[in-house]
């Protein structure tokens, strides 16, 4: 799953395994779909709108649902096929990304 990111600024994030999908805010329940779910929290980034849910047949990656777009955080969850396998989370300058890496498990 790759967030490309636009503009100036220090961006941090956080990235981590959570037993439900947490809207934070107002602590509503977001419905993935998964046997795990990852939680992607990026700060010091505005969206201008949600991103589209997106559903996955057949991979390591089942859903992934935007939970939050506010002007200092954009929360997501991904769901996988498999319970909790390795990942890697990767930033890169000059065009800016945020890279999350769910490494093959086999469900």
């Amino acid at each position: 799953m790759t967030y490309h990111l636009g503009g100036t600024g220090t961006v941090t994030w956080k990235v981590e395994y959570v037993s439900e999908a947490i809207r934070g805010g107002d602590n509503h329940v977001v419905d993935v779909n998964g046997s795990s779910i990852l939680q992607v929290d990026i700060m010091g980034v505005t969206a201008l709108q949600q991103f589209p849910p997106i559903e996955t047949y057949g991979g390591t990656i089942s859903s992934v649902q935007t939970a939050l777009v506010s002007s200092e955080i954009v929360q997501s969850f991904i769901g996988t096929a498999a319970g909790r396998p390795e990942f890697q989370v990767t930033g890169t300058e000059s065009p800016g990304h945020i890279v999350v890496d769910v490494f093959y498990a086999s469900a």
